[in-house]
């Protein structure tokens, strides 16, 4: 019983971490090349949209370096496709908080729906992927 425990703990938060991993990496890449009007409140779906392919990108990646599940379970492997976008979305905000509390200007990436929707494409890649 315990080590079905500690399976279902290592696959559930090896995925979230991987998808926060891949977050931070992509919060450095935007911020040092992918692009210069970070802060132009027109681009906001641009963002968005480079959230969205990013996660793709690093969800393909992953499935590269990673090529077997890391959650086994048919069920988690869905529930996964809810809980990263809210733990990748979480995190993104406390990036955003720690900006300000530095008193930096927090970008349009350091948003909730930002990592949200980064932690979906990133989750969602993975999980297609993987049923082939």
């Amino acid at each position: 019983m315990l080590d079905v425990l500690f399976t279902l703990l290592f696959e559930c938060f090896g995925e979230l971490l991987l998808s926060v991993a891949s977050e931070v990496l992509g919060h450095f890449l935007l911020a040092f090349g992918f692009g210069k009007s970070f802060n132009d409140p027109i681009s906001t779906g641009r963002h968005l949209i480079r959230g969205a392919l990013l996660g793709v990108v690093f969800g393909l990646f992953s499935v590269l370096v990673f090529s077997h599940p890391i959650i086994t379970d048919s069920r988690l492997q869905i529930a996964n496709l809810f809980l990263s976008p809210l733990f990748v979305g979480t995190w993104t905000a406390c990036l955003g908080r720690v900006d300000s509390a530095l008193e930096k200007l927090p970008s349009e990436r350091d948003t909730f729906i930002f990592g949200a929707i980064f932690g979906f494409f990133f989750a969602a890649a993975r999980f297609g992927l993987l049923l082939f």
